[in-house]
């Protein structure tokens, strides 16, 4: 049996049949809040693929062809909900970092700023380096926007061979990155959101793999 996400801290115990915790070099109050933080990143994670995966099934329909209104709405839906399970799924993986390395600071006061001092260096160098890229910086403007302050600007433009509705295919879904300093748009095509799912994935995965120094 594998699990989706090769998480090298967990393990498949052959007598429950099941995957279990690996155990931590922390007491068993800690162990107990970190297996649920830990739980939490995961379900976050598998929140963003069914998010993926619902947003380029929306995104694949002509909005001219049944309710436009419902497609539109769709993808406005999935989008922001796609770049939050996402980034929220950083913010808890900062949440058993501190669990983990004993930092003590309260959940409220877990955050890059505040947790950054504190890592070994390959931590710290794993995670500034990725934190310093192109996607990760969009990924969370996307989240921002969508969370914060609007809807992600997004548009589409529509090929085919005739002038009915069935006639026609998208040809392509767009959305648009705002740069902040000369208010210029990114576009992006829409499958895009594959490239940040994997990246985070991958991300998580490498951090996962250095925590795994801590455990037994």
């Amino acid at each position: 049996m594998e699990d989706w996400l090769s998480d090298p801290l967990m393990v498949f115990d052959q007598s429950k049949g099941c995957f279990t915790y690996r155990k931590p070099n922390i007491d068993d109050a800690e162990t107990r809040e970190w297996q649920s933080t830990h739980f939490a990143t995961r379900v976050k994670l598998e929140g963003a693929v069914y998010f993926c995966r619902q947003l380029l099934g929306a995104a694949s329909l002509h909005g001219d062809l049944g309710l436009s209104l419902l497609a539109h709405r769709q993808r406005d839906w999935y989008l922001a909900a796609f770049f939050f399970e996402l980034c929220s799924a950083y913010d808890t993986l900062l949440q058993e970092i501190n669990i983990i390395y004993r930092y003590g600071l309260s959940r409220r006061g877990v955050e890059w700023k505040a947790v950054k001092p504190k890592l070994p260096k390959t931590l710290a160098d794993i995670m500034g380096k990725e934190r310093a890229t192109d996607w990760f910086k969009k990924m969370h403007w996307y989240r921002n926007r969508a969370t914060h302050h609007t809807l992600i600007p997004m548009g589409e433009s529509a090929a085919g061979w005739g002038e009915q509705t069935w006639d026609m295919e998208i040809d392509e879904v767009m959305i648009f990155c705002i740069d902040e300093k000369t208010n210029e748009a990114r576009e992006e095509n829409i499958t895009v959101c594959k490239e940040y799912l994997n990246e985070m994935l991958e991300h998580v995965h490498n951090v996962w793999n250095e925590m795994g120094q801590r455990f037994n």
